[in-house]
């Protein structure tokens, strides 16, 4: 038999640990919940932010980099296969000019 001293010890850490629990139960489970910005993208694929800091020097090689990593994120394992036609694939299209 425990006493009460003892008790509300026991009971203070149950709470810690009912705490802790909840934020494992509670964190998002969908990538759009978990992922709002890069920097969410580095820590999801377990990559180093910082390594695109050699490349500020050319900021379109460092914006296409960083656009492959978000593809690879949200596409997974999924590869277009490009000598499928029926499988509808999307690009950047852009033309130079005023439109009329």
């Amino acid at each position: 038999m425990i006493n009460k001293e003892e008790a509300l010890k026991r009971l203070v850490v149950i709470e810690q640990e009912t705490k802790e629990l909840k934020k494992i139960i509670e964190q998002p489970v969908s990538i759009f919940d978990r992922v709002k910005n890069y920097s969410d993208v580095c820590r999801e694929l377990r990559i180093n932010e910082d390594h695109l800091l050699n490349l500020l020097y050319d900021k379109k090689i460092a914006a296409y980099i960083k656009i492959q990593y978000i593809a690879k994120l949200f596409n997974d394992d999924w590869q277009a296969d490009w000598s499928n036609n029926n499988q509808y694939k999307y690009y950047p299209w852009f033309t130079k000019g005023l439109a009329r």
